[in-house]
C-alpha cells in the first residue's frame, strides 16, 4: 500500500482500470495511514428501551410534525432534524430522521447522543432493543415510513446486503 502514497486518483486510475472511484480513494487513504493494523469500521453502539427510560425519554405521535412523531425528555421536546446520511452519483440524496438526548455517563459527565427516530420508536414503541451490531432497517426502504409495520432490527451486514452501497460522488475541489 505504501507505493500508492505518492500517486495521484488519476494515476492509479491508469494502473487499476477497472476499480471504481470509490475504491481508489480508499486504497489512497490507506497508504497514508501511520499502522499497519487492518481497517475495522467503528462499531455502532447498541440502544435499549431501558436507557431510554433511565434518560426519562418519551415518543410521542403527532400528526402535525413531518415525521409524525415528538420525542420529549423530561417533558422538554426534543428537535428532530434530517441528517444527510449519503449522496450517490446517479441521482438522489439519502436522509433519515435523528434525534438526540442526554445520557450520563458512568463518571457523572452528561453527553449528548444522537441517534436514528427509527432506533426510538423501535426501542420505546415496539419495545425491542437494538444491539451493537444491529440497525433498524425500514423494510420498504423508504426512510421517512417510520411505521411501526414498516422496521425491523437486522444486522448491519444483513443491511448492507439488502442495500448494496452505490457509487458515490466527490465534489472536484
Amino acid at each position: 500500500m505504501k507505493e500508492f502514497k505518492d500517486k495521484t486518483v488519476k494515476e492509479l486510475k491508469e494502473m487499476y482500470p477497472d476499480a471504481t472511484e470509490s475504491r481508489l480513494h480508499y486504497m489512497k487513504d490507506l497508504s497514508q495511514r501511520k499502522t499497519n493494523k487492518p481497517y475495522k469500521p467503528r462499531p455502532r453502539r447498541g440502544i435499549t428501551e431501558s436507557e431510554l427510560i433511565l434518560n426519562k425519554v418519551e415518543i410521542h405521535e403527532d400528526p402535525y410534525s413531518d415525521s409524525g412523531y415528538i420525542v420529549l425528555q423530561n417533558n422538554i421536546k426534543r428537535p428532530i432534524y434530517l441528517r444527510k446520511t449519503g449522496q450517490y452519483k446517479y441521482g438522489g440524496q439519502k436522509y433519515h430522521y435523528y434525534t438526540y438526548f442526554n445520557t450520563k455517563k458512568e463518571d457523572g459527565k452528561t453527553e449528548q447522543r444522537s441517534i436514528a427516530l427509527a432506533s426510538v420508536i423501535s426501542c420505546l414503541i415496539k419495545h425491542e432493543d437494538v444491539p451493537a451490531g444491529y440497525v433498524v432497517d425500514h423494510i420498504d426502504n423508504d426512510s421517512f415510513n417510520n411505521n411501526i409495520d414498516n422496521l425491523q432490527i437486522i444486522t448491519t451486514r444483513d443491511n448492507v446486503l439488502k442495500n448494496p452501497p452505490k457509487e458515490y460522488y466527490w465534489k472536484k475541489k
